[in-house]
């Protein structure tokens, strides 16, 4: 994950905090339909992928480019626009990487959740027993409450 990665001096909940609203960037521009000039993207990911990139750079934090912070901002992205499939194909990815413990069940915690929400999508159940999907910084914080506790600052 993000630990395996981060310089030193980095802090991994610091990375979180900008992570969350590189993410809530990234969803502004694509809700509000900025695209590159003369291109037309049909590719969820490749123009999610390409805002979130601009996203990170422009904010300055360039850090959230690596790829344990990159798949699991994307996957935020995704979740948000109901593209559950990509959200947790991205967070196999993620788990598939982990070394901790704690961080590896959290990652299938929420994968769990993700298929819950997959299946929901797919069956179209009534909304009575459908699951309500949670947002992106409510999970955010969720993770950062994990690392505290697991002595990651």
């Amino acid at each position: 994950m993000i630990l395996s990665t981060a310089p030193v001096c980095a802090s991994v909940q610091k990375d979180l905090d900008h992570l969350a609203s590189i993410v809530e960037s990234t969803i502004w521009r694509l809700e509000s339909g900025i695209e590159m000039p003369g291109q037309k993207h049909d590719d969820f990911m490749k123009t999610a992928a390409q805002q979130y990139e601009l996203t990170a750079i422009a904010a300055g934090h360039p850090q959230l480019l690596e790829e344990d912070y990159y798949r699991l901002g994307l996957s935020f992205v995704a979740r948000h626009f109901n593209k559950y499939q990509l959200a947790k194909q991205l967070l196999q990815q993620e788990l598939a990487a982990q070394t901790i413990r704690a961080v590896r069940e959290w990652f299938t915690r929420e994968l769990a959740d993700l298929e819950l929400l997959i299946q929901n999508q797919n069956t179209e159940q009534n909304t009575a027993g459908q699951k309500i999907p949670r947002h992106y910084r409510a999970i955010i914080e969720d993770l950062k409450q994990l690392l505290a506790k697991s002595g990651i600052r």
